[in-house]
């Protein structure tokens, strides 16, 4: 098969897969609310400490761990590929998005990886040649260019392959807090959400211009799936909140059944739920 022809057929498979995954994930926010022991069944567990996972969109699961390792996973739990730099020293954080171009941060070299679905390098962006210091918030665009937040002019970027400045917002002195310092960046349903810890998610168009700012504190893992925004807790709540009504619905991770003991991070996938412990991965299947 020619590249060109290989190149077709998975995009194909992408938009195809794509459509099933809209359908199939809502299916999974709505079962969110039938609390039921007999919603999750265990595929697998996996002895590993893990320092944070991502999901895709085509339900596969990038594990990132101690030794600075990406391990890319089914959705069964079966291990397909690994990537390991360990010249850039330590993975600070994913971009998965989109799951045939997934960028890979190294905070400490300033440093942005782009994999191929098989992990394999494509190309990089290396901040230095910007002048840029300090970026700690990166993530992708939908045309694969590259977000950042810049704290030492308070703007955000979108960098071109090509390492050149493609769009640039308005100053955000006037909105932003000095101690503003966000450390996950996505683009998704056409917005940038912007992530402090410490002061909430801030809310942008897709050219820059700030939108709002939801007062949700001490989290560092969201997902945006659909019209919704979905994170747990540090009391291991699960939340979901509607993105044009900001409807909150809040459920107790004890009551899906697993064990919640130790558990860290929880990924929601179409027909999965990853959970994440401190010294290994459960796998579980959305049960109907």
């Amino acid at each position: 098969m020619t590249d060109l022809k290989l190149n077709l057929y998975w995009y194909l498979k992408a938009i195809f897969k794509t459509v099933c995954f809209l359908s199939v994930l809502l299916c999974a926010i709505s079962s969110l609310s039938a609390q039921d022991s007999s919603q999750l069944h265990l595929l697998k567990t996996i002895d590993i400490s893990v320092r944070f996972l991502e999901i895709d969109r085509m339900q596969q699961v990038y594990a990132v761990t101690d030794d600075h390792t990406l391990q890319k996973y089914s959705a069964d739990g079966e291990l397909l590929k690994t990537f390991n730099e360990n010249s850039l020293g330590a993975i600070s954080s994913l971009d998965v998005t989109n799951p045939f171009q997934i960028l890979v941060y190294y905070v400490e070299y300033q440093t942005a990886v782009v994999l191929d679905r098989s992990l394999s390098e494509s190309y990089r962006f290396l901040l230095s040649d910007l002048d840029l210091m300090q970026i700690d918030a990166v993530g992708l665009s939908s045309d694969n260019m590259l977000w950042l937040y810049n704290p030492n002019d308070f703007k955000l970027l979108k960098i071109g392959n090509q390492s050149e400045i493609e769009l640039e917002s308005p100053d955000l002195r006037g909105i932003l807090k000095e101690s503003f310092q966000p450390k996950k960046l996505r683009e998704a349903e056409f917005k940038i959400f912007l992530n402090d810890p410490e002061t909430g998610i801030m809310i942008f168009d897709n050219f820059g211009n700030y939108f709002q700012t939801l007062v949700i504190t001490e989290i560092d893992y969201f997902q945006v799936i659909d019209r919704y925004l979905v994170w747990m807790d540090k009391a291991q709540k699960l939340h979901r909140m509607h993105l044009k009504n900001y409807r909150e619905e809040i459920y107790e991770m004890s009551g899906y059944g697993p064990s919640t003991e130790d558990l860290q991070q929880v990924c929601l996938g179409p027909e999965r739920m990853i959970y994440r412990f401190k010294n290994r991965l459960a796998f579980y299947k959305w049960v109907k």
